[in-house]
């Protein structure tokens, strides 16, 4: 969703509060999609001087994921705190400049501000979520996984192999594997 800037640019040390849905359906990560089964962000903003504009946002977002263990699907929410700060003059101003002398600061400008005028929530929320994604997710932290032998969920129960029945080797490392029965501890 879009936040038009101008009525809180109108005049200098102007504040604003509202909360605003995430209205994207998927959020894409890392050539994977996850959809996004809630979302909204309450963002603060404050207009101090000449386009000037500070933004703190709370954001909540919960994307639909599967456990990275036993690939049962859950909900995962994430709770993250954005704060940022926007010079709306900088447009007109890089315009004129050499695009090699752009930052990542204007990077960000250009993802969630659009044509000096309006706020891009879902991308300023999306842009601190890629941020804080974590590498993998779990149903519980003390998810069993899957079987190794039969590919059951071990959180539902025992499936009858033992913990210490031979696992089905990748022929490629036998001889690794062999190596390692054959060394003693020192």
């Amino acid at each position: 969703m879009q936040i038009d800037l101008s009525e809180l640019t109108a005049a200098n040390d102007t504040r604003k509060e509202c909360k605003i849905p995430i209205d994207a359906a998927v959020f894409s990560f890392q050539k994977e999609e996850y959809p996004v089964e809630e979302g909204f962000a309450v963002l603060r903003m404050h207009h101090t001087s000449d386009r000037q504009v500070e933004i703190e946002a709370d954001v909540r977002i919960v994307l639909g994921m599967v456990c990275s263990r036993c690939a049962v699907p859950l909900s995962e929410p994430f709770d993250l705190t954005v704060s940022c700060r926007f010079d709306l003059n900088k447009k007109d101003e890089k315009k004129s400049q050499d695009p090699a002398d752009e930052s990542d600061e204007d990077d960000a400008y250009d993802n969630c501000v659009i044509n000096d005028r309006f706020l891009d929530v879902d991308t300023l929320a999306f842009d601190a979520l890629s941020e804080n994604m974590p590498f993998a997710v779990y149903c519980k932290e003390d998810c069993k996984g899957l079987c190794p032998v039969c590919g059951k969920n071990l959180n539902e129960g025992d499936c009858g192999h033992s913990a210490t029945a031979e696992e089905p080797k990748d022929p490629r490392m036998a001889r690794i594997a062999d190596l390692f029965k054959n060394v003693k501890e020192v």
